[in-house]
């Protein structure tokens, strides 16, 4: 079951991330100005939020279903970024600080490259030992 709530995970990453990423393909390349674009980045906006709550949701609950518990993990330390992106989404969406977006964002790249790292090497934190 826990694979079911990756699937979901990697979807509602897509998703989250849409908004940003979709931007800028159309900034680089595609360079539209259509109503169905601003429509699109529309609907994008408004899924950004909810979007995000279920993911943080999805996340626990796929941790829990592998791991069983709280243990030091690729995917327990995602999971924790994840956390402090949408920390600095709610302050920024709460306190309307510009500094408060560019940490956002900057932490939503981190998280997901530890996304990448957890499905390509997910064993990478059992080599250390203490």
């Amino acid at each position: 079951m826990y694979k079911v709530f990756a699937y979901i995970n990697i979807a509602l990453v897509v998703l989250v991330t849409a908004q940003y990423w979709v931007r800028k393909l159309n900034q680089w390349f595609f360079h539209s100005k259509s109503p169905k674009y601003a429509k699109l980045m529309k609907v994008l906006r408004a899924c950004h939020k909810p979007a995000a709550v279920a993911l943080l949701a999805s996340i626990v609950i796929h941790g829990w279903l592998a791991m069983g518990a709280i243990t030091l993990h690729t995917g327990t330390v995602a999971a924790a970024c994840f956390f402090v992106t949408a920390l600095f989404g709610l302050l920024f969406y709460l306190l309307h600080k510009k500094g408060l977006l560019q940490w956002h964002r900057a932490f939503a790249l981190v998280s997901v490259l530890l996304v990448a790292v957890h499905f390509f090497f997910p064993w990478l934190l059992s080599q250390i030992t203490f």
